[in-house]
């Protein structure tokens, strides 16, 4: 037993160095932590921008999908005109059962036929995704109860307001395989091979350049990209 532990603590600072760079920039503002070493997380290769590009987005998201789960199927219409009051970047807000029906929330969203289009394949598995459609984007938060059943929030999101102190081009966001605003290069392979990687981070090459590359912490299915400029 004596020689198990410490095997088990090795694999452990293993596993968790590829996303070490991002844990601490979450550590700092999500979960402070005591301290944190700005040389080490330089030291990573990820620069210092695209850091702050993907956290000055990434908490908006976060701090969202964590207080979805601790309303879960309760969101009223108070909770989200003050969401909307002090987040520009969220337009409107559906609660729908299983069933697709309209539980609370924005009547113009919650009977919207697009959404129920988006949500005809939907499974309790896909617990935090954004969907992009017809020039929309939407974040689908599900929430499953202890009977099986499950609820599911949508938010109608303004990508421009959620990312609006990105400078244009400096950071890409990508869902699936599709590029939020005009894509400098075409993404689309990359991004599938992205999403079938088991990685939190790290750089691919697309069109003969670097990019590095981190996933969502508030979405299964959001990646942001930043080219390597050296």
């Amino acid at each position: 037993m004596k020689f198990i532990i410490p095997i088990l603590a090795l694999l452990l600072l293993v596993a968790c160095k590829p996303v070490k760079v991002t844990q601490q920039y979450y550590n700092e503002y999500v979960n402070p932590v005591a301290s944190i070493d700005y040389e080490d997380t330089l030291s990573a290769d990820i620069p210092a921008e695209f850091l702050d590009d993907y956290y000055t987005v990434d908490s908006k998201i976060v701090r969202l999908a964590n207080q979805l789960d601790l309303f879960d199927s309760r969101v009223d219409e108070n909770w989200i005109e003050y969401q909307k009051s002090i987040q520009p970047w969220i337009k409107n807000v559906a609660v729908l059962d299983q069933d697709q029906l309209f539980i609370s929330g924005d009547d113009a969203l919650g009977f919207d036929p697009a959404i129920r289009t988006i949500l005809a394949d939907f499974s309790p598995e896909k617990s935090r995704v954004f969907v992009f459609k017809d020039n929309r984007q939407f974040f689908i938060h599900l929430y499953s109860t202890p009977d099986g059943q499950y609820k599911t929030t949508v938010v109608e999101v303004d990508m421009n307001a959620l990312a609006v102190e990105i400078p244009d081009n400096r950071t890409v966001i990508a869902v699936d395989d599709q590029i939020c605003g005009p894509a400098i290069v075409n993404f689309s392979e990359a991004c599938i091979n992205l999403r079938n990687s088991s990685k939190y981070s790290g750089s691919i090459e697309i069109n003969d350049k670097q990019w590095y590359w981190i996933r969502s912490m508030g979405s299964d299915n959001l990646v942001y990209l930043h080219l390597n400029q050296e």
